[in-house]
């Protein structure tokens, strides 16, 4: 059977009118539909759970080495410090940071106090009272590095709690990161931003210095052998020349300059490892990332949920349509027969 698209058109033209014959016959009706829904949004939003927002607006820096005075200073001194591409994480992966488990653990353990000046010793302990645990903190001593961990569901829904507080986002025109905390406590919610700024900050150096951590204690210790080394060979050198001061036999002019490459060769080897030493602290002083907060954490003082005209006018809506499809129901009914 093929359908004719005139009759389609023609079904579709009445069903429209019929629709808004429906609306402004029952006009009052859906207006006092929309109204009550409206009210009862209200009343639920009353019921919702009250919460606090803290935001803060952090700008990252990272400065070359090429255009500081650290590095002018270090090419005036015959030291180069350029070193390419930065190592330094890319903002946009911050929000990912904040929302890693290594990062959660680390804000459960810090200390927080509440609005009306309860002190817990942790965030944890914060949690376990608002969410009626009963959990030992041992798990926040969980090391995530290399091995397989499974938390219990009580574990995961700390964790999952505290994430859906966390909101972070990375603007790439402004260059701007934006972190906000949201919790139940206003003043919980501020002191945990300013946990999670600290972390930020100490996550980025660790991951940019991590490698020069390890170059200056490998450089530290061949400085250190190094050092003895020329020590002893100028020792030796010294000695020789005292001991041998009236000779001057050929074999005795051989040795003497044997001793000396010796402590040559120990000099120099000592001095280049010196020069790259301080080659890597300035540097590592040089290319220091920083963080600069355009708007530190500040204690809200309005709550950020629950909207109530949100919750307005998504009830008034529901209620709208919820009744116009009970007053075309009968009209659907007579069709079908």
């Amino acid at each position: 059977m093929v359908n004719n698209p005139i009759e389609e058109q023609d079904i579709l033209e009445k069903s429209v009118l019929y629709l808004i014959r429906v609306i402004g016959k029952n006009f009052k009706f859906l207006i006092l539909a929309i109204v009550l829904g409206g009210g009862l949004g209200i009343g639920l939003s009353y019921m919702a759970t009250v919460k606090y927002k803290a935001s803060a607006e952090l700008l990252p820096e990272f400065s070359r080495g090429s255009l500081s005075s650290l590095g002018s200073l270090a090419s005036l001194a015959g030291l180069n410090t350029s070193s390419g591409e930065s190592d330094a994480i890319r903002p946009d992966l911050y929000p990912n940071i904040l929302q890693s488990n290594p990062a959660v653990l680390h804000l459960l353990k810090q200390p927080v106090e509440s609005v009306d000046g309860k002190k817990f010793p942790t965030l944890f302990d914060y949690y376990k009272l608002k969410l009626e645990l009963q959990l030992p903190p041992t798990f926040l001593n969980t090391s995530l590095n290399d091995s397989i961990v499974k938390f219990k569901p009580e574990e995961m829904l700390v964790i999952s709690s505290l994430k859906n507080s966390i909101e972070s986002n990375f603007d790439s025109k402004l260059g701007m990161v934006t972190i906000g905390v949201e919790m139940e406590d206003p003043k919980i919610a501020t002191i945990t931003l300013a946990n999670c700024i600290s972390y930020l900050k100490i996550s980025v150096n660790e991951y940019r210095y991590g490698k020069n951590v390890d170059q200056g204690d490998f450089l530290t210790a061949q400085l250190s052998k190094a050092k003895d080394r020329m020590g002893k060979a100028r020792y030796k050198l010294q000695k020789y020349r005292d001991n041998n001061r009236n000779i001057f036999t050929n074999a005795a002019k051989i040795e003497e300059q044997k001793l000396q490459e010796e402590y040559s060769i120990a000099f120099s080897i000592y001095n280049s490892l010196l020069g790259e030493s301080e080659r890597l602290n300035i540097s590592s002083q040089d290319e220091k990332p920083l963080f600069q907060i355009l708007n530190p954490p500040v204690v809200p003082n309005n709550r950020s949920s629950p909207n109530r005209l949100f919750y307005a006018v998504g009830c008034g809506l529901a209620g709208f349509m919820i009744t116009l499809i009970l007053l075309l129901v009968p009209w659907r009914k007579i069709r079908l027969t």
